[in-house]
């Protein structure tokens, strides 16, 4: 599965990077994402991240080790998994790209890929759902995140 999907925020480049580059934030916008725990240091960035998903009155949970391969500043982010069970596991990846569109304006292209065996229509329907409510959720996130001035 690879599902590729834009979203334009209002936040300069530079703080959309910033952002975007610390996964433990992604719970803020991002309903699938259950929980994110940091587990490396500054020069390891290595996060425990465990999806969870509801199918009807069922839920689905999976538990990844997620690891900051690439970081272009305001370029491009690329976490992928990077599990040290030893276990053979399914790759999953997302690939962060920006582009500025003004002083306060930022379009984010994001890539997601898993190649595991388990994708089927039900889980890409759920998927959907969870994605059309995060570009939402992350529009709203950038202006819950933009300063208040005094008139407001």
């Amino acid at each position: 599965m690879q599902r590729t999907e834009t979203v334009t925020v209002q936040a300069d480049i530079e703080h959309a990077f910033s952002v975007l580059s610390d996964l433990a934030i992604y719970t803020q916008w991002l309903n699938f994402i259950d929980s994110v725990e940091p587990v490396g240091t500054e020069d390891d960035l290595v996060w425990m991240l465990v999806l969870k998903a509801r199918l009807g009155p069922f839920s689905r949970m999976k538990k990844l080790r997620m690891a900051k391969v690439t970081s272009e500043p305001h370029k491009l982010i690329r976490f992928e998994r990077k599990e040290i069970s030893g276990k053979d596991a399914a790759d999953w990846s997302i690939d962060v790209n920006l582009k500025g569109l003004g002083a306060m304006s930022t379009e984010i292209i994001f890539v997601v890929s898993y190649s595991g065996k388990f994708w089927n229509r039900t889980l890409e329907t759920v998927f959907n759902t969870y994605v059309d409510q995060a570009r939402t959720d992350l529009k709203a996130y950038f202006v819950s995140l933009r300063p208040q001035s005094e008139d407001e």
